[in-house]
């Protein structure tokens, strides 16, 4: 691959396109799913059908792992001084090990604007 080359962005909008790339990732996501959820029900899927799965599931595994190194690289060359208010980004993460892991170790619950415990989701 040609090697990219970009001039230096505001943060917001290097965030922007990383936001860009998850919702994506979990667009396809979301069709790998209903597709394992019918061939689960007996809807049978077709050869084609399968494989098409599988290597969407490749791809998105590849795009995180990508996400990854790119995230990862980025925090690097984060300036340390500049402080970052969390607070209303962590309620909006409705699993509790996620915002958890994201915030680092707590001790206390994340509690919602409700008096809810963030984190805590019905599955089904």
């Amino acid at each position: 691959m040609a090697e990219l080359k970009a001039a230096p962005v505001e943060m917001g909008f290097l965030l922007s396109r990383v936001s860009l790339q998850l919702k994506e990732l979990q667009r396809d996501g979301r069709v790998v799913e209903d597709a394992i959820a019918r061939s689960l029900l007996g809807d049978e899927l077709s050869i084609k059908e399968n494989l098409a799965n599988l290597q969407g599931i490749d791809a998105i595994v590849q795009t995180l792992g990508e996400l990854e190194k790119y995230i990862g690289n980025l925090s690097n060359q984060a300036c340390r001084e500049h402080l970052v208010d969390i607070n209303f980004s962590i309620r909006e993460i409705k699993l509790r090990d996620l915002a958890r892991s994201l915030v680092g170790p707590v001790t206390e619950a994340i509690v919602d604007g409700d008096g809810g415990i963030s984190g805590e989701v019905d599955l089904f």
